[in-house]
């Protein structure tokens, strides 16, 4: 770990046991997006999931922007039947 802050740095050292140990990625998981990707829909139940929709904006320089939302929800009671 590296900051220059040394507040920050004893804080975290403190707090943080799991940043002091050895870091060691599951062998399918050889790649840090992977391990991103996977691990967050292992640990997430179904049930917590949101869904939602993205666009992909390309800009006139070659870059992207991704928006990403949820559609708007109507109350129960207003649902269509």
């Amino acid at each position: 770990m590296y900051t220059s802050n040394s507040n920050l740095r004893e804080f975290l050292s403190n707090h943080v046991t799991s940043l002091n140990e050895k870091y060691f990625p599951n062998v399918f998981y050889w790649e840090g997006r992977l391990q991103s990707i996977l691990g967050l829909s292992q640990r997430l139940p179904s049930s917590w999931k949101l869904k939602y929709t993205r666009e992909i904006f390309r800009l006139g320089d070659g870059g992207e922007v991704a928006l990403d939302y949820m559609p708007p929800q109507l109350p129960r009671n207003q649902e269509e039947r």
